[in-house]
């Protein structure tokens, strides 16, 4: 468990020559997606096994991800495909050097090592877009939810790649929220691609005036570093400037992957560091 207020503040971890390498990467991830085979899935037509079966795939690939009301009802793009993507994910660092060469950056290896001088496992790696003007809310959630190992040690890095304040939704902490139990696990039946909420335990998201929220504004190249238990969440970036970012996600090695996490790497070899 980290500190109060539960979160770490790494400065200037990425210089500009890596984030521009990271941000080439993306972009050619963009160019490279074919968003016609993707549309259907985000569609108000598309069905929830549909939705649910290409989630779950995006485990082990590159898959990207639309923000709502991007696909009109013919299933067009409404706006410029770089505009229309809410995130990327769940195993970039599988598929890129870039990426794979951010989860082994010697920053991160020293922060993990800090907390448990061992073994680490990079289970998950994502881009959030959050495009100017459209880029959505991220709900209050703990990121301990849907990532879980037994005994629980997932923690996860944001990296900025662009200057993220309160104006282009930054992210926010609820304070001392790492004192919290975890409310909920998100749990996939992958024999039958059944899911479910199931409640653990009460849990009151921060209220809406900003008393127990603490912003985390970073400069392009920071990184935060937090554990699963603290409630985070993003707004809607109304801005008129760009917020993207890398959220990576690792366990210590030796503990046991939950089977009932949505996050299955199958044949994927371990990434460790």
């Amino acid at each position: 468990m980290l500190p109060s207020p539960g979160f770490r503040h790494l400065p200037a971890v990425l210089t500009d020559h890596q984030r521009a390498g990271l941000q080439a990467s993306i972009n050619r991830m963009i160019e490279g997606f074919d968003l016609a085979a993707s549309t259907a899935v985000f569609s108000t037509a598309a069905d929830a096994q549909t939705r649910d079966r290409y989630f779950l795939d995006s485990a082990r690939g590159v898959s990207p991800f639309l923000e709502a009301g991007c696909v009109d009802a013919s299933g067009a793009l409404t706006r410029p495909k770089a505009e229309c993507i809410n995130k990327i994910g769940h195993a970039l660092h599988d598929h890129d050097e870039a990426f794979a060469a951010l989860g082994r950056h010697p920053a991160v290896v020293a922060a993990l090592r800090q907390v448990a001088d061992e073994p680490w496992a990079l289970m998950q790696s994502m881009v959030i877009m959050k495009p100017p003007g459209i880029g959505g809310e991220v709900r209050w959630h703990q990121d301990g939810t849907f990532l879980s190992d037994q005994p629980e040690s997932v923690i996860g890095f944001w990296f900025a790649l662009e200057d993220a304040t309160p104006d282009n939704a930054c992210l926010q902490f609820k304070v001392d929220g790492h004192l919290d139990p975890l409310s909920e696990r998100y749990r996939v039946e992958h024999a039958d691609g059944s899911n479910r909420f199931e409640a653990l335990a009460p849990l009151a998201w921060p209220d809406a005036d900003g008393s127990e929220t603490r912003y985390a504004p970073c400069k392009a190249g920071d990184a935060l570093m937090f554990g699963g238990r603290i409630a985070h969440a993003s707004s809607t970036n109304q801005s008129s400037r760009s917020r993207r970012a890398i959220t990576l996600h690792f366990r210590r090695a030796a503990t046991d992957w939950c089977r009932d996490n949505w996050l299955q790497r199958a044949a994927l070899p371990d990434f460790l560091v």
